[in-house]
Formats: C-alpha cells, sequence, structure tokens
C-alpha cells in the first residue's frame, strides 16, 4: 500500500471533521444527556468491535492535555525542463 500526501490530506480532512462533530455533539448532550448512547467502533483492520456508552455526557470527562509537534518541510532545487 502506497500512500500520497493526497492521501494523508483526505485522511486528516475526515478525522478533523469526526472530531469536530463529536466534540459539538458533546457540548450538546447535556441538555439532552438522557437521550442518547455512544457507540464506538474501533478495531476496523480485523474484526471490529462495538463498545456502547450509555449517557456518554455523564459518563465521559475530558481533560485538556497539549501536545507538541515538530513541523517538517521539504524543498527541492528548481528543476529546468
Amino acid at each position: 500500500l502506497t500512500l500520497k500526501y493526497t492521501d494523508f490530506q483526505c485522511i486528516y480532512k475526515i478525522f478533523a471533521a469526526f472530531f469536530y462533530y463529536f466534540f459539538w455533539l458533546l457540548k450538546h448532550l447535556r441538555k439532552f444527556s438522557s437521550n442518547y448512547i455512544l457507540v464506538v467502533v474501533s478495531n476496523l483492520l480485523s474484526t471490529p468491535k462495538l463498545s456502547i456508552v450509555e449517557n456518554p455526557a455523564k459518563q465521559l470527562v475530558f481533560s485538556p492535555r497539549e501536545i507538541q509537534s515538530t513541523q517538517i518541510n521539504y524543498y527541492s532545487e528548481i528543476i529546468n525542463w
């Protein structure tokens, strides 16, 4: 399997949209917390596993965590055609 840079951009956009919606949903769950369940699908590369969380606004507690990352830029000299 060979992934190109555009593949990583697409994967990043999918994960970014998922997490944006996920945190938006958690923020709004507090109003109607007894009306929701959260189903997490994991282990997608082999046998998928479903984990069910009833009333996720009550059971999930999030704490801030700072992550530092390193940005690497690659440059090439100009190619004369």
